[in-house]
């Protein structure tokens, strides 16, 4: 009915379209010319043949949707198609009075009328819509477009009223995400309910949706693992429940031509539902104990391969008996799950002690394949770490042994990746900008087989710290600069420069951070042997997480010290300790005699003590710090310390 009336509207309209060519002499002279393959005369092919030779007939498939404005109490109509993108169909409807009052009347015709008035749910449904579309136009009028969109999606998330159709489509909107049951009672389950509770399930694994429905054609054996399902509706009414909220069916009143009419739309309230839902999980018990009893009997095969995933699934393989578990003694099932508890736990075991074993003799086997001395390449020692975190990743925490030989084995691989990339490969430093600050002759030190990437942001930042610093350390930036420059002014040479490619920076991080600036820049010479040179500690943290290795300034300077150990503590004392005391103690003589040190140490460092580092006298201490301070006697007889390097 609908197409034939909306073929029929079409065809009225056209019937009033004006003739645009009345000269016949003249449109057969121009057709001739334009298309001559449908209207020629010396073809026999002219308007003068009247004959029909056949009609063809064709269609498209429209479904009409009808927009009631509340606030107007005026319709509008909409047309859908899958075959068209168009909204030819819907202007012409809407342009038609007589098709469009017939679209309202088929629909309100199906509709039961009634003698009532809106109820209070309605009413303020209906104004609290006003109010909000009145916030989003006043925001549109701002030209703030998103804060718009954000409001009228977040009071669709928490309306009273939802329409039908929008709850199923948009499912997962109106479902608490710290859910983890969930029930529903549809009396006539259709293809769009059936396809909302799949891909929520889907979804939500962790989430259990309980389904009542009748009988219908449904393919049950296609529910996913998570919907537990039962062919009984024990209510005419749809609703959704779980222990605390109710969703079901009310009626929404619209007048047309003087009567009130109701159709169903669907509200949510907060209620509590304990009983039911017990209620209803023990009607299911009834159904799922029996099968869940005995898909866990079928899964406990003796002969079963022992592998990780083998051993997780007989694990849980009675996670959906113990969901029911309240009801096993109710229905007579409690001493059968008992025996078949405990054939899992012991095939369990069993499965466990031979895997392990398995695994064991793995890293042993690797471990003797190798020989860590003689690897000169990385690409030997990531072959290896490959084979290791295969093995690891099938261990689990109960077998010590062979996590234990894991560790010491990739203990042993990383001091030799980090000898390899530290002695045996050309690295490429990424130096902060805080390095030269502190040493502005950085570069000098920096051996020619190395290279030197320097970041623009680096060169950026000294050059605004040139008019910002006093003292030394302006003099040390102007410096840098210099050097940098005459550096860079070589055609031949170790230094470069780049600019941060912020594709490469994690999410996380702010990419307008001057740190992160320079980690980028760390981050395209990753594949490199790259090291970021910083004292830091946050671009140092920042770059072990995105596994770039970093050494600071003083590491650079003095290398790997074998500093005193503290007898008691066994750590060794921070070089920075050392420095920060021998600079105190010069500021207040000029020069730094061993009794001014160890004041300043004990000051610096509460409870410091030579001994506490196995040394009876201050004197041999300070002789064992031979890697960080020459010792000189002055003219005075006293003897001095000296900081081999100024940082």
């Amino acid at each position: 009915m609908f197409s034939k009336n909306f073929i029929t509207a079409c065809l009225k309209s056209s019937s009033n379209t004006n003739n645009l060519f009345e000269d016949e002499s003249f449109l057969k002279s121009f057709a001739e010319s334009q298309i001559p393959n449908i209207y020629s005369i010396a073809n026999s092919n002219s308007f003068a043949n009247t004959q029909l030779d056949g009609i063809s007939y064709f269609s498209v498939d429209l479904q009409a949707g009808i927009i009631y404005d509340f606030q107007l109490e005026t319709f509008k109509i909409q047309i859908y198609s899958n075959q068209t993108k168009s909204n030819y169909f819907t202007e012409q409807v809407n342009a038609c009075e007589e098709l469009k009052f017939q679209i309202l009347h088929n629909y309100f015709d199906s509709l039961p009328p009634v003698n009532q008035q809106k109820s209070e749910l309605q009413t303020a449904f209906e104004e609290k819509t006003c109010e909000i579309q009145s916030d989003a136009d006043y925001l549109l009028l701002q030209n703030k477009p998103q804060e718009a969109v954000e409001r009228i999606n977040q009071y669709y998330k928490e309306t009273d009223i939802i329409e039908t159709p929008n709850f199923w489509q948009d499912i997962d909107t109106f479902i608490d995400d710290n859910l983890t049951e969930l029930f529903f009672n549809v009396p006539e389950l259709n293809e769009l309910q059936y396809n909302a509770i799949q891909q929520l399930a889907k979804a939500r694994p962790e989430l259990h949706i309980f389904l009542a429905f009748q009988a219908t054609e449904t393919d049950t054996d296609k529910f996913l693992s998570n919907i537990y399902w039962k062919e009984n509706s024990p209510f005419q009414k749809f609703g959704c429940f779980s222990t605390d909220f109710f969703v079901f069916d009310i009626q929404y009143l619209i007048p047309f031509e003087n009567r009130t009419f109701s159709t169903n739309v669907i509200t949510k309230k907060e209620t509590d539902n304990k009983a039911k839902v017990e209620e209803w999980k023990k009607e299911f018990a009834k159904k799922y104990i029996p099968i869940v009893l005995s898909e866990l009997q079928n899964a406990l095969q003796p002969d079963i391969e022992a592998t990780l995933q083998n051993i997780e699934t007989i694990q849980n393989a009675d996670k959906t008996v113990l969901y029911f578990e309240n009801w096993l003694s109710d229905f007579g099932f409690e001493s059968q799950y008992d025996a078949l508890k405990q054939q899992q736990n012991e095939l369990v075991e069993r499965l466990k002690r031979q895997h392990e074993g398995i695994l064991s003799e793995k890293i042993d086997a690797l471990t003797n394949d190798i020989d860590i001395e003689s690897i000169e390449k990385l690409d030997q020692i990531n072959k290896i770490k490959t084979d290791v975190n295969v093995i690891e990743n099938e261990c689990i925490s109960e077998y010590t042994e062979v996590l234990e030989k894991i560790v010491k084995l990739k203990s042993e691989l990383s001091e030799k990746e980090l000898y390899i990339k530290d002695q045996l490969l050309a690295k490429h430093y990424i130096v902060d900008t805080n390095v030269f600050v502190d040493c502005p002759e950085i570069l000098s030190k920096i051996d020619i087989k190395h290279n030197v990437v320097l970041s623009a942001k680096v060169i950026d930042e000294l050059d605004k710290l040139k008019r910002k610093l006093k003292g030394t350390k302006k003099e040390n930036v102007e410096k840098a600069l210099k050097v940098i420059n005459q550096k860079l002014g070589k055609k031949k040479g170790n230094i470069r420069t780049a600019r941060a490619d912020l594709r490469l920076l994690p999410a996380d991080f702010n990419d307008k951070s001057p740190d992160n600036l320079i980690l980028c820049v760390a981050l395209m010479y990753k594949d490199k042997n790259p090291f970021l040179l910083t004292s830091d500690n946050g671009l140092q943290t920042k770059a072990k997480i995105c596994d770039i290795p970093t050494i600071s300034l003083r590491e650079f300077i003095y290398g790997k010290t074998n500093l005193p150990v503290n007898t008691q503590t066994g750590t060794m004392i921070d070089m920075q300790i050392l420095i920060d005391a021998y600079n105190v103690a010069f500021k207040k003589k000029g020069e730094v005699a061993f009794s001014d040190f160890n004041a300043a140490l004990s000051k610096n460092s509460t409870g410091f003590s030579h001994k506490q580092f196995g040394f009876q006298k201050f004197k041999d201490f300070c002789n064992s710090l031979s890697e960080v301070f020459e010792t000189k006697t002055n003219d005075k007889g006293a003897e001095c310390l000296i900081l081999k390097t100024t940082i």
